[in-house]
């Protein structure tokens, strides 16, 4: 299903954008939807493929942060 979602909402020149919302948890932490980039899989047989879709821009940086 993860998958599926990433390319629903990939557009045609191949980047995805999704919507953040910091008021989106009762817990006060970032939310992510259109997909959810938040519930990257971390651990199976696809998790590694699927977390090298997403690169930066030649003249971007992606980072990734929690707290």
């Amino acid at each position: 299903m993860y998958i599926k979602n990433i390319i629903k909402y990939t557009t045609p020149q191949g980047t995805l954008h999704a919507s953040f919302s910091i008021t989106g948890t009762s817990s006060g932490r970032v939310a992510s939807r259109n997909p959810n980039l938040m519930n990257q899989p971390k651990r199976g047989k696809l998790a590694k493929y699927i977390r090298q879709l997403f690169v930066a821009d030649t003249d971007r940086k992606l980072v990734e942060g929690d707290f």
